[in-house]
């Protein structure tokens, strides 16, 4: 019998409109994106990927046969998929099923030779990964609002099926037409991102495996807390007329020339916070030389004439304000009265 010379070629095409062949387009390794999507005109094409001598292809790929004889000339290429039977080969063709898929395939020249049959093993992948938001510190969550502070840090988790092509990378923003490559989707510091804009934000994410699958995009909504409480004193028990009006003692009508609020020995000294946003968790107090506590009563006056309290304020995402002086003197000087004689008239008495 005469000896066979069939020159066989497989071919991934990674152009299915043109037909191109794209071993140049072949990615060996993961990178991390950089650049910036936009999920809405995204178009996945043919991507070709390999790792760990596993050849990973999309839907998008088509697969070429081509086959040489030197002699008689060659009469037909067969092929047949996993264990189907041997068809013939007439156009480029692709894999809708996923997994691990193997071509079997054979040239037959016009003397009735058969080529040996090769085979192709190739994993067919059309899922994308799965992608989810993670922080470097828990949130805080009232009535159903996510609160961070500006200090939070963020990245976007993803993972690829078990036996996928992997992600390659994750992509975030605050505009859903320009979505930026955020790293490979694992903990890493080169993969956390902040955001700084305070008030609610609309975070938008996805991924996408090394053959181009994007998953769906998806949205987290979080409320950034970049300001801390403010403090202020909180009138107490000490309700005073004067001078015609009912004033609550401290009042910052009520100062020394040096600025200090006058208070008296029977006072309460409240204190209050507030804070817009994730609100307020903790207020602190510094009584004269004592150290700092958890304020939660107002504080009762006994023994200094005068006092001089810090006070400090924490939210539910950690913003601590700078601690608020407050100067208070103990009026502790009784009146000093006197009486004088008069006419109906209000005229002094005379003989004073």
């Amino acid at each position: 019998m005469r000896k066979l010379h069939l020159i066989f070629i497989l071919s991934l095409l990674l152009s299915a409109s043109l037909f191109a062949q794209g071993a140049g387009s072949a990615q060996s390794q993961p990178t991390n994106q950089t650049s910036f999507i936009d999920p809405a005109n995204y178009t996945r094409t043919a991507m070709r990927f390999e790792r760990g001598g596993v050849v990973f292809v999309n839907s998008d790929v088509f697969f070429q046969l081509k086959s040489v004889d030197k002699d008689t000339g060659l009469d037909k290429i067969e092929y047949a998929i996993n264990e189907g039977t041997f068809q013939n080969y007439l156009n480029p063709f692709n894999l809708i099923e996923e997994g691990y898929q193997i071509i079997r395939y054979r040239g037959i020249d016009n003397g009735d030779n058969v080529e040996t049959t090769k085979v192709f093993q190739v994993y067919v992948d059309n899922t994308a990964p799965q992608a989810d938001v993670q922080t470097d510190r828990a949130l805080y969550v009232s009535n159903g609002v996510n609160y961070a502070s500006a200090r939070t840090r963020f990245y976007i988790s993803a993972v690829d099926n078990e036996s996928g092509s992997g992600v390659k990378s994750t992509y975030a923003g605050t505009q859903i037409s320009s979505l930026e490559g955020r790293g490979d989707g694992t903990r890493k510091t080169a993969n956390f991102f902040s955001l700084t804009e305070e008030g609610p934000n609309v975070l938008y994410y996805s991924a996408m495996d090394n053959v181009g699958n994007l998953a769906r995009v998806r949205q987290f909504n979080v409320t950034i807390d970049a300001t801390p409480p403010t403090v202020k004193v909180q009138p107490s028990n000490n309700l005073r007329f004067r001078n015609g009006v009912y004033t609550l003692i401290p009042s910052e009508e009520l100062k020394t020339e040096d600025g200090k609020l006058i208070i008296t020995s029977r006072n309460l000294l409240g204190f209050v916070a507030e804070d817009n946003l994730s609100g307020v968790r903790a207020m602190y107090v510094k009584v004269n030389d004592e150290d700092f506590v958890q304020y939660y009563q107002p504080i009762e006056v006994k023994g200094a004439t005068e006092y001089v309290i810090q006070v400090r304020a924490e939210d539910n995402v950690g913003n601590v304000s700078e601690p608020i002086t407050f100067n208070f003197l103990v009026d502790s000087i009784t009146p000093e009265s006197t009486i004088e004689l008069i006419n109906r008239d209000g005229t002094p008495v005379e003989g004073q």
